[in-house]
């Protein structure tokens, strides 16, 4: 029987923080594997889950790792789908990017190389396009700061169009339904990753408005964001009724013909959300440009809604750590396919969109584990495979773990790979810094990977 999921992304920041860097543990368990415990399977119904916010334990066991004690706590226990299936993928290859048809079926006749280079005065949107293709393809000229990753610029201007020994990335320009528009499409080899990123030149065109310069997004869930006059900019926006009225349903399926015949990528609609993890929502908002003032948030048009397709190791959409590598360890990062879209009834605003992987017909419908053999096997897991040696009198704790989809590489064809439903298990120290992400097959509780939290 063939089973469909609804997988969860969340919104997308193209802000790239030294938060959560991992490195590889050396695991050679791809999967497959019996854990020789009883394999008692079930599906998501009857499986423990927990809401956002909710603080009770679900299972609680103490045990021991080597000399270091261990202690499951699971407070969380999540997961985006309301059915399981596993599924074939194939890699991204450059001659698998359809460049031509794309910005053919983007553009149409109008699409024009932008072969120049974005310098300081050129529109803000230009710059940052390019200066996030410069942090993929050239990490000699990224600095690392303490909170953030910056570009060291030799130069006072950026490439458009660039191809390299392994990479290449383009930049084009034209009318996409009457508006002027930016398209950059980008690959590299050595991660298999293409990525595509477009914007207006002017989104207030889109709106009949083109004062209103910028688009942004606010989540309904957010506070603090206060004006000079104590008012909250959420409170403005949130009274204000959203142009945009569309279904949920109608959007999703919009959306995915869009990347399927537009822009040559297949997102199936169940691929897709609006909500974030707290079922909060991100709505699009148009504002006049220029400086920040009362005035232009009273006046904003709020038109659209921001939409995502999972993210495997980032909450937050887009895992550009997956894409833009600085050091080793991040090269050895699993990186999948994910996407963010803004769109209202007209059609999509911009999007930016990461694809790893290409789908294959075979899907098939999938059980996992039951909480109890799973523990069992985790903790089996972590006495065999968990490198301890900087735990220096500190405890261990399991508390939030998450059911994702994993890409597992196959050993008979680096080509191919399976998605295969797997928890993520968030596993801290005794004072809650991260030790470790752990990964382990929900099917049959074999070891995926163990991701170490550089201290």
């Amino acid at each position: 029987m063939k089973l469909r999921v609804i997988t969860i992304g969340l919104g997308l920041t193209l802000i790239l923080t030294g938060c959560g860097r991992t490195t590889s543990g050396t695991v050679e368990n791809y999967g497959g594997t019996s854990t020789g415990q009883e394999q008692v399977v079930q599906g998501l119904d009857s499986f423990p889950k927990t809401r956002f916010g909710d603080s009770d334990i679900v299972y609680e066991e103490t045990f021991a790792i080597g000399n270091v004690p261990a202690e499951i706590q699971l407070q969380s226990i999540t997961w985006d789908m309301d059915q399981l299936y596993t599924r074939k993928m194939h890699i991204v290859t450059k001659d698998s990017i359809q460049e031509e048809q794309m910005i053919h079926a983007f553009f149409g006749d109008t699409a024009m190389k932008v072969d120049r280079e974005a310098e300081e005065e050129d529109a803000y949107r230009l710059r940052e396009l390019c200066e996030a293709f410069q942090r993929a393809y050239h990490p000699e000229n990224v600095i690392e700061t303490k909170d953030k990753y910056s570009i060291s610029y030799d130069f006072e201007t950026l490439p458009t169009w660039e191809d390299g020994s392994g990479f290449f990335y383009h930049t084009w320009e034209g009318k996409h339904d009457g508006t002027d528009y930016w398209l950059i499409l980008g690959f590299r080899e050595d991660n298999h990753s293409e990525i595509i990123r477009f914007y207006p030149k002017n989104p207030g065109e889109l709106i009949g408005k083109p004062s209103f310069s910028q688009f942004e997004v606010y989540n309904t869930s957010w506070g603090g964001l206060t004006l000079a006059d104590g008012r909250e900019i959420q409170d403005i926006l949130g009274g204000k009724k959203n142009r945009t009225t569309k279904k949920d349903n109608s959007l999703k399926e919009m959306a995915s013909a869009f990347a399927s015949e537009t822009l040559q990528v297949s997102i199936p609609p169940d691929d897709m959300t609006f909500t974030d993890a707290d079922d909060s929502r991100y709505i699009v908002y148009f504002i006049n440009g220029g400086t920040i003032s009362e005035d232009r948030y009273e006046d904003a048009v709020v038109d659209g809604y921001r939409m995502n397709s999972r993210g495997m190791h980032s909450d937050y959409g887009v895992d550009f750590l997956g894409l833009y590598s600085f050091t080793p360890e991040d090269e050895n990062r699993v990186i999948d396919n994910q996407s963010t879209v803004y769109l209202h009834d007209s059609g999509i605003i911009a999007g930016e969109y990461l694809i790893a992987y290409l789908p294959t017909e075979s899907e098939e419908g999938a059980l996992i584990l039951s909480l109890d053999p799973l523990i069992s096997a985790f903790k089996s897991h972590m006495v065999e495979n968990l490198d301890l040696s900087n735990a220096n009198g500190r405890s261990v704790t399991l508390k939030y773990m998450k059911l994702i989809y994993y890409p597992i590489p196959s050993k008979e064809d680096p080509t191919e790979y399976s998605y295969v439903p797997t928890w993520e298990m968030d596993l801290r120290w005794n004072n809650n810094s991260t030790l470790a992400t752990v990964y382990i097959n929900a099917i049959d509780g074999s070891l995926i990977d163990i991701h170490y939290t550089r201290e």
